[in-house]
């Protein structure tokens, strides 16, 4: 399997890491992904923070990198 951790948001969307072969991981990483857009949203709405891509896509390499052991 592709290490998605080590690449950057460019190369993400070159990858695609939605078109997992396997339906666990696939859903495993849309989860996670819509976890943290919602996480961000909250944060905006209830504390006034803006969150960048970039914190929202570390964060989301963090849970799925806690997921994977």
């Amino acid at each position: 399997m592709l290490s998605y951790f080590a690449l950057g948001v460019e190369q993400l969307w070159m990858v695609n890491p939605l078109m997992e072969r396997c339906p666990r991981i696939r859903s495993t990483v849309i989860t996670c992904v819509l976890w943290n857009i919602r996480k961000c949203r909250n944060a905006k709405v209830f504390r006034s923070e803006d969150e960048t891509n970039l914190m929202i896509s570390r964060r989301c390499r963090e849970d799925l990198s806690l997921l994977s052991n």
